[in-house]
């Protein structure tokens, strides 16, 4: 939930965890805001869908994101990084949807380093450390990344064919969706 009053946007988020943005700058499609003394630049983005299902900003997409409160079994795991890949899915699907030029792709906390022509695994030292605050301890964080790790060494995440990076990535991702299951 957000509010905006006198220049000031205040997050809250479902944690009940406020945050407050001082708006900087204000044009058509971009916004600078000042957090912590810290500016940061925003791009208008359209709106994704109403159902949840296909909001990439949505809870249900990002419940990798809830860090875990004790240890995690490897069902837990998994489920963790089929969510985590689900939110991969739906943001290249929304993005393939209302026709994005580019998106970002390295300010989400991921193991997965997304090049434009494929992905690769970064190391448990190289993964950024709110990834790692998700999970309960470096141990769980390692077991998904070992996980993910059998999954793209043993399996052929086949490439689709296409012209299209969004539709690519996509389709990996639905393949390790369906590995993880």
């Amino acid at each position: 939930m957000w509010t905006l009053k006198d220049k000031e946007i205040n997050l809250v988020s479902q944690r009940n965890q406020s945050e407050n943005l001082k708006i900087v700058t204000l044009a058509a499609n971009e916004m600078t805001v000042a957090i912590n003394s810290e500016k940061i630049n925003l791009d208008g983005q359209p709106l994704p869908s109403d159902q949840s299902s296909e909001n990439p900003f949505s809870f249900e997409n990002n419940q990798w994101r809830v860090p875990a409160s004790q240890k995690e079994n490897e069902q837990a795991l998994r489920k963790r990084l089929r969510n985590h890949c689900r939110f991969w899915e739906v943001y290249f699907t929304w993005a393939l949807k209302t026709k994005q030029e580019t998106i970002d792709v390295r300010s989400t906390p991921t193991l997965i380093k997304i090049y434009g022509n494929g992905f690769t695994l970064k190391q448990l030292a190289d993964q950024p450390g709110r990834w790692r605050s998700y999970f309960f301890d470096e141990e769980d964080c390692q077991k998904a990344y070992d996980i993910l790790a059998n999954i793209v060494s043993k399996r052929e995440i086949a490439i689709p064919h296409t012209d299209n990076k969004y539709k690519m990535f996509i389709g990996m991702f639905q393949q390790l969706e369906t590995a993880l299951r």
